[in-house]
């Protein structure tokens, strides 16, 4: 066999083998499903911090608190800083482990309207790092005061081996509070971007999440109820949905199913 032929036998093996790579990658649905799960994790699990008062954060116990962070409140500018580390006091973080910083800055943009800016500092949540910001308004109104909008730009979420999922959200929260003090909120909104293999990703909100606050106190993250929808587009353009709902069986409890496209059907239970 000629070298010219050699070249050319080692180019369709090649080509060959990155073709069955490729259709392997394309129809791993699990591995789509179980980056949902961490994408979804990774945005609720800070939700509570950010949709508290600035006054809050000065007189609540951090030992009742999600990870148990080193509270940090400065008055002139207005911010929050919680630092999380793993204490072995800390009992609501067996399960959900945090590491890193959380800032909260709250700005007064004018008499009607007002935001709180998360910035995640070197922070982990379950072994994810997450990178970037979120901005929470909220603008005063008669007829709906507790509702908060929020949009986010970029954020990134790495997996323990360092690949990362980029995002772009916009959602509305609506928040319950009684005596000033939050107990419960839900969540609707929309996910753009892209998945740790590249392709393009977009969640549309169902049904709304519901989160009880005393249940996330308890170290249950995970809501009541809501559904929503998963569109990953592969290589060929071929659009593969997934579907995820969520029900609550008692006060604490929480079930989250998620059905891939292949019909297979993951099933995660709050602690």
């Amino acid at each position: 066999m000629t070298r010219q032929s050699l070249l050319s036998f080692a180019m369709l093996l090649l080509t060959a083998c990155l073709g069955d790579a490729e259709k392997n990658i394309s129809t791993d649905q699990q591995v789509e499903g179980m980056e949902i799960f961490r994408i979804t994790q990774s945005l609720e699990e800070s939700l509570f911090f950010a949709l508290q008062s600035f006054d809050y954060f000065k007189t609540v116990n951090p030992d009742i608190l999600p990870g148990c962070p080193d509270i940090t409140v400065n008055d002139a500018n207005r911010t929050v800083s919680l630092v999380f580390s793993a204490k072995s006091t800390c009992t609501n973080n067996a399960n959900t482990p945090r590491t890193g910083r959380i800032l909260l800055q709250y700005i007064t943009r004018s008499v009607l309207e007002s935001s709180v800016v998360l910035t995640y500092d070197n922070y982990s949540f379950k072994g994810n790092a997450i990178e970037g910001l979120r901005e929470f308004r909220r603008l005063t109104s008669i007829a709906n005061p507790n509702r908060r909008t929020e949009i986010f730009e970029n954020l990134i979420i790495r997996n323990e081996k360092n690949s990362s999922s980029r995002l772009n959200g916009s959602f509305v929260h609506q928040v319950t509070l009684q005596n000033s003090t939050l107990t419960q909120f839900s969540s609707g909104g929309t996910i753009e971007g892209r998945n740790i293999a590249g392709r393009a990703i977009k969640m549309t909100q169902g049904t709304l999440r519901n989160y009880d606050v005393s249940c996330i106190l308890s170290g249950t993250l995970m809501p009541k109820q809501g559904s929503e929808s998963w569109v990953i587009t592969h290589g060929t353009g071929q659009p593969f949905t997934h579907s995820l709902s969520y029900t609550g069986e008692n006060p604490c409890k929480s079930t989250a199913t998620l059905t891939l496209q292949d019909g297979r059907v993951i099933v995660v239970q709050s602690p």
